[in-house]
């Protein structure tokens, strides 16, 4: 996940000289590992989303319920629609679907 730039207007560094906070969020973002991606099986509809992260579907009525509420999409290509954990993403047919975790 890219974390947007911080204020460009607040100083790098404290007073000691080192880089303060919001400065080091952002800086570590190109030192960490790059999050994982795990393909599913097209075949394994519904999916229920075990960590937080992005679903990436290529694919006919997908659907994506959390808790009681369900969001039909219909067709749909390189659809990436964040999840929560316990989210469930469904579909009829699918070319491609992928898991990013955050």
């Amino acid at each position: 996940m890219t974390r947007p730039v911080p204020n460009t207007n607040s100083p790098l560094v404290d007073k000691n000289g080192k880089i303060i906070n919001p400065w080091n969020i952002w800086f570590q973002q190109f030192s960490q590992q790059a999050p994982k991606v795990v393909t599913i099986n097209v075949a394994t509809s519904p999916y229920k989303a075990n960590n937080f992260g992005t679903v990436i579907i290529s694919g006919t009525v997908v659907k994506l319920t959390r808790g009681l509420v369900t969001i039909t999409f219909g067709t749909v290509a390189n659809l990436m629609m964040p999840v929560s954990i316990g989210d469930i993403v469904s579909w009829t047919t699918a070319s491609s679907v992928q898991f990013w975790e955050t």
